[in-house]
């Protein structure tokens, strides 16, 4: 599904949605889906592309990739394992992760690539932890200067 004009997709890639709901802004629970029922699918470019390329990088749990095992972060694997027991345990797995997944997704990045598609930088707005999962409410900052806001959901092990 395109949205806006057409002129916004010229010359530019664009990559399938994983995380349908996903708005140039306010707050919104993303859903992990590439095909929402009743819908046929959605691409997109620019700064949500760029949210997109960040939160895979960030659930990929690092080393499983068979031919890049330098990909992905040990967010997920913290998550798995019930290291998250406060909201400074969830900042600082992020924090960790977060400097992972810039060497990764700037590492990908060409100088040809479009500014609003390309990493600068991401910091954790909210953390709310509940009896099985915890959102962090994440902005995802481009290159460009834009930034977007997303909310995610994470089902995980809670130690209390």
């Amino acid at each position: 599904m395109l949205s806006g004009t057409v002129d916004q997709y010229i010359g530019r890639s664009v990559d399938m949605m994983a995380f349908d709901g996903m708005q140039a802004t306010g707050d919104r629970q993303l859903i992990q889906t590439l095909v929402v029922p009743g819908g046929s699918g959605a691409l997109h470019t620019g700064i949500q592309k760029l949210a997109h390329r960040f939160l895979i990088e960030l659930i990929t749990v690092q080393g499983s990739l068979q031919y890049l095992p330098a990909r992905g972060t040990p967010f997920m694997t913290d998550a798995f394992r019930g290291a998250w027991r406060t909201a400074a345990d969830v900042q600082s797995s992020f924090s960790l992760a977060k400097f992972i997944a810039k060497q990764n997704l700037q590492g990908e990045e060409s100088p040809d690539d479009p500014d609003d598609e390309r990493y600068a930088d991401a910091e954790m707005l909210n953390i709310f932890i509940e009896a099985d999962s915890v959102s962090i409410s994440v902005r995802v900052i481009s290159l460009a200067g834009s930034s977007i806001d997303i909310i995610f959901p994470i089902r995980v092990n809670v130690v209390r």
